[in-house]
């Protein structure tokens, strides 16, 4: 009989940074989370940029390169809040905030996600 292992890892939402020479994505294994990594356009220098607990994901460079923007979800808050950090994985900054509601005594998750510089 064959055997499979039950863990996976994936790498997903690959961003190319706007002068072509890094790509931000989404890394993560199977049940554990994701963060947002950054590797070198050749694949090498591979690189975690976000640290936090949870599940951070789409990532998107600023038009100077200096700075990615990410959703992230956590089992704390219940819901995706965008964030930026630098591109370096210094100084992350939250953008959103939606704490749960309670409308007509039902509990509600609000959720931010695909974050774009447009």
């Amino acid at each position: 009989p064959q055997t499979y292992d039950t863990e996976f890892y994936h790498a997903t939402d690959p961003e190319w940074s706007p002068d072509g020479s890094k790509i931000a994505y989404t890394w993560g294994r199977g049940g554990t989370g994701t963060a947002v990594w950054v590797m070198d356009a050749d694949g090498t220098n591979k690189t975690r940029v976000t640290s936090e607990f949870g599940y951070s994901s789409q990532p998107s460079w600023s038009h100077d390169g200096t700075q990615i923007a990410y959703s992230t979800y956590t089992d704390v808050e219940f819901g995706n809040e965008i964030w930026i950090i630098d591109a370096d994985g210094t100084n992350p900054q939250r953008i959103t905030h939606h704490p749960d509601e309670v409308i007509n005594d039902r509990l509600y998750h609000f959720h931010d996600s695909e974050p774009s510089w447009r």
